[in-house]
């Protein structure tokens, strides 16, 4: 596990008069009961939308070979001290991208150091519906780059879900998929739902080079029409309520 003190912090305007802002704060988790929390939020998310085989689980937790052994970090969201959402980097060797598909790796990410992203989920609460979970995305992605950086990091790796990857083409995200591959994810294994039941939205290895999701997130984030950035040192946001940003809302957008 990595553990770096770089935090970012997003202030998003109430949509109603008398609702106060919400401040997201975005961290490396080094906390156990933080981590744990994680653990148990995963398992409540995946299991809502049948990605797990419960009767492999023996509590509400969800872990993996990856979760061992410092392979990997975690980055969360939290608002008011709870955890809204959260992102897993790995740095295994090999990733779990190549043990759980095969396919060919393009020439233009062969030998070259990486990180794999998985792990992501985003919390839906009534108290917390007016968090644009695009958005959540975006910061989570960005924090990524921290790791990134630290391990000298040229390509991310990432199983995504075709509704996934659509939705970040409507965000211009540079992602790739490799669209020949084979699953090969064990059937008799916990999360076998995930990779093979979902037959509307199946998961697509995919991968993105870290220094274009690098300029691409901080044109996003430095852009004047979205966010006023409150302090560049600490890295501190505010969300602006502009007719831009509620028109990218209606578009689906954020």
């Amino acid at each position: 596990m990595i553990n770096m003190v770089q935090k970012r912090k997003l202030t998003i305007p109430p949509t109603k008069k008398g609702i106060k802002d919400t401040t997201i704060v975005f961290k490396i988790l080094t906390n156990s009961a933080d981590i744990i929390g994680m653990h148990k939020q995963r398992y409540r998310i995946y299991a809502k939308y049948g990605y797990l085989d419960l009767a492999q689980y023996n509590s509400e937790y969800d872990s993996d070979t990856f979760d061992k052994d410092n392979q990997s970090t975690y980055i969360g969201a939290f608002v008011d001290g709870y955890l809204l959402a959260s992102i897993r980097v790995v740095l295994s060797d090999p990733l779990p991208i190549e043990k759980f598909f095969k396919f060919a790796k393009p020439d233009k990410i062969k030998n070259k150091n990486s990180i794999e992203l998985s792990r992501l989920v985003i919390e839906r609460t009534k108290a917390h519906k007016n968090i644009p979970r695009n958005i959540v995305m975006l910061f989570l992605a960005d924090m990524t780059l921290d790791v990134a950086r630290e391990l000298n990091a040229q390509v991310g790796y990432a199983y995504l879900k075709e509704k996934l990857i659509n939705k970040m083409r409507l965000l211009r995200m540079p992602v790739t998929s490799i669209d020949d591959f084979t699953c090969v994810y064990p059937k008799s294994s916990p999360m076998a739902p995930y990779f093979h039941d979902q037959k509307d939205d199946m998961p697509v290895p995919s991968f993105f080079m870290i220094d274009e999701i690098d300029e691409y997130l901080d044109s996003v984030l430095r852009n004047k029409k979205m966010f006023n950035i409150i302090d560049e040192k600490q890295q501190e946001y505010e969300l602006k309520n502009s007719l831009y940003n509620k028109f990218l809302k209606t578009s689906g957008i954020l």
